[in-house]
């Protein structure tokens, strides 16, 4: 097995591997969600992230379809994956780049971007009643 986060974080989300994903974040990670969702922001520290994702999945019953691409320079990383996303009953595919940096063998940081951010925005939209 690699000692790289990066590369044990992505064969942990292909495993579905939820205690491995875990592990990779510091306890400290801070992640940055762009586009206009209720998730746009800053989150910070392990508990609220994982929270965010829980939410964003429930919504959408976000599911990873594949990850197509793993860079690791040691500080800092990407992968480059394709999400399932269900929208109004639909399921869609969402290409996404996430960028990492790394510290003390863990996540520190996370920086989401997706190809489509208007789609994954949509997705995440407060259910109406």
């Amino acid at each position: 097995m690699s000692d790289s986060v990066i590369e044990r974080y992505a064969a942990a989300w292909l495993a579905g591997d939820l205690e491995g994903i875990i592990d990779a974040y510091a306890d400290d990670v801070v992640a940055h969600y762009g586009g206009t969702s209720p998730f746009r922001g800053t989150h910070m520290g392990r508990d609220t992230f994982l929270g965010v994702l829980a939410e964003t999945s429930a919504r959408s019953a976000r599911r990873l379809v594949s990850i197509d691409q793993v860079h690791d320079d040691g500080d800092t990383g990407a992968l480059f994956v394709t999400e399932a996303m269900t929208i109004d009953g639909v399921e869609v595919e969402v290409q996404r780049a996430l960028r990492y940096r790394v510290a003390d063998g863990r996540i520190a940081e996370c920086w989401l971007f997706d190809l489509d951010q208007h789609l994954a925005d949509r997705a995440w939209e407060p259910p109406t009643s």
